[in-house]
């Protein structure tokens, strides 16, 4: 589970949330109220769970590895990376890096 940083016109606190089931959502809090952004599902557990995004911009996008795959989201859900290592062994935790378009994996 990690707290998504802020938008700078958007009073609303997300918390991404990634599990062994493989689903991974995204709740909003605002003024108490709970409500869910977007939840998706996956082959696999989710391994790692990481933030990121341009730089000077909010680290708002949203990248998971599960087995040997890594997705990348938007903060409202449109999936805009995904991408498999064609590898047996699974990722267990990677840092993306937009700037240069590399990932780190371990």
């Amino acid at each position: 589970m990690k707290v998504l940083p802020l938008a700078k016109k958007e009073n609303t606190h997300r918390v991404a949330v990634a599990d062994n089931s493989g689903v991974v959502q995204v709740f909003g809090i605002k003024k108490r109220d709970v409500q869910s952004v977007f939840k998706t599902l996956s082959s696999s557990a989710v391994t790692s769970l990481e933030f990121n995004g341009p730089s000077g911009q909010p680290r708002d996008r949203i990248f998971i590895s599960s087995g040997s795959i890594v997705k990348g989201y938007n903060r409202r859900g449109k999936q805009f990376l995904d991408f498999s290592d064609f590898s047996v062994s699974r990722i267990l935790d990677f840092s993306p890096c937009p700037e240069k378009r590399t990932y780190s994996f371990l």
